[in-house]
């Protein structure tokens, strides 16, 4: 039996499925992107007040000695919890003048606030 539905993500994507184990795993994957998608707010909000000053807004680098993360997509291919454990433990600077201190110098950030800023950032990277 084949399934027909269309499923319209905010990126103008349309899927088509097949019933059976296709159907539920990519159900399971347009949740898991509903997720990410519904923490942009917080993400975005804690990036904005902790990270812009540094990272700018776009994540290009908003003064010198800071790497853009946009241009400079090696930080991607690590996992979310690598780049939770390097935003809570402060990244030392290998070929510039500035460091990042731990928590980006705000030490009231959670981890779960963390994680919010991680998926903000991905989505960033994304949309540039």
């Amino acid at each position: 039996m084949v399934v027909n539905d269309s499923l319209c993500c905010d990126r103008q994507m349309i899927c088509t499925f097949i019933s059976g184990g296709v159907l539920v795993v990519a159900l399971l994957l347009v949740d898991a992107y509903t997720v990410v998608r519904a923490e942009m707010p917080a993400g975005k909000s804690l990036y904005e007040n902790n990270c812009v000053v540094c990272h700018g807004h776009d994540g290009e680098g908003a003064m010198p000695g800071v790497r853009s993360m946009i241009s400079n997509r090696l930080w991607t291919k690590q996992s979310d919890q690598e780049l939770v454990a390097m935003i809570i433990n402060g990244v030392e600077s290998t070929d510039g003048p500035v460091s990042m201190p731990p928590k980006g110098g705000n030490p009231a950030l959670t981890e779960e606030q963390i994680h919010s800023i991680v998926n903000y950032l991905r989505i960033l990277v994304d949309n540039n």
